[in-house]
């Protein structure tokens, strides 16, 4: 394959129970801090809940991962963690595509689905300004979390709300 080729590699989004919850669950303990020490079988186990949600991107069928991202469909659909794994890949936009497929897999799964959430630490600007990018809107903050950082929280609205004369946000 010649460079060119290879640089035009389609990008494959594999559900994560179409993955392998081993890899995934290695990839969360890998790239989730929080998580290095917790048990794989725990982890398989929460993977393979109907209620998960998530992806795994690969350059190609088959290929390396190149980003991931996880979240939950209840109580109401919930971003928790997106890495993108690949430096290039992540510089062409990976952490919004994988944004992207979470967001329409909740409208495929729950029609009547109005947001998807997602709390990030207050001092990661590169997150909020990805999310922002994805119509996200900040919801508001909570201050030192369980006596550990600040957190925003942002909403990302999946159906237009009728415009009245007085409306909530």
């Amino acid at each position: 394959m010649s460079g060119k080729e290879a640089e035009k590699t389609e990008i494959v989004f594999n559900s994560i129970w179409k993955e392998d919850l081993e890899t995934t669950a290695s990839l969360m303990k890998k790239y989730i801090q929080s998580l290095k020490d917790f048990p794989m079988d725990t982890l398989k186990s929460l993977l393979s809940q109907k209620d998960a949600i998530g992806y795994i991107a690969r350059k190609g069928e088959g290929g390396t991962e190149i980003g991931f991202i996880i979240g939950s469909m209840i109580p109401t659909p919930t971003i928790t963690f997106v890495a993108a794994i690949d430096p290039k890949s992540a510089r062409e936009g990976i952490g919004g595509r994988l944004i992207d497929e979470v967001v329409e897999e909740v409208k495929r799964r729950n029609s009547k689905a109005t947001k998807v959430i997602v709390s990030l630490p207050a001092d990661m600007s590169d997150g909020v300004a990805l999310y922002s990018s994805k119509n996200f809107l900040v919801q508001g903050f909570v201050k030192e979390v369980l006596g550990s950082t600040d957190m925003v929280h942002m909403i990302k609205y999946l159906k237009k709300k009728k415009r009245g004369l007085f409306r909530r946000p």
